[in-house]
């Protein structure tokens, strides 16, 4: 995808943001939840469809579709290492102790 694409994409998510921001000011009041929000009556896509709607949540940036979308693409069993690898890491210093440290 070339920059020209991911720029008009990420406009894309800005104005739906805006459009639900003004839509939600002109009734004066976030929409209530739909009927079916009834303990076990919506979907998860339905929640995550309806949060969307109220502004709570957005698209994902391009940038976390694509980091996504090569991490869905890759083996499972790679998955599986990857995920072990970063579980083993020795804990370390933070990055604000570093930060602290190297200012003394």
């Amino acid at each position: 995808m070339t920059t020209f694409e991911q720029e008009i994409m990420e406009i894309k998510t800005r104005l739906t943001h805006l459009e639900l921001l003004v839509e939600s000011r002109q009734l004066g009041d976030i929409p209530s939840a739909p009927e079916a929000s009834l303990p076990g009556k919506m979907s998860d896509e339905e929640v995550v469809n309806w949060l969307k709607r109220i502004g709570h949540i957005s698209e994902p940036p391009l940038t976390a579709r694509v980091h996504a979308s090569r991490w869905q693409s890759l083996p499972k069993k790679e998955q599986e290492a990857i995920a072990s690898e970063l579980a083993d890491l020795p804990e370390g210093p933070l990055a604000s102790e570093i930060i602290v440290e190297s200012r003394r």
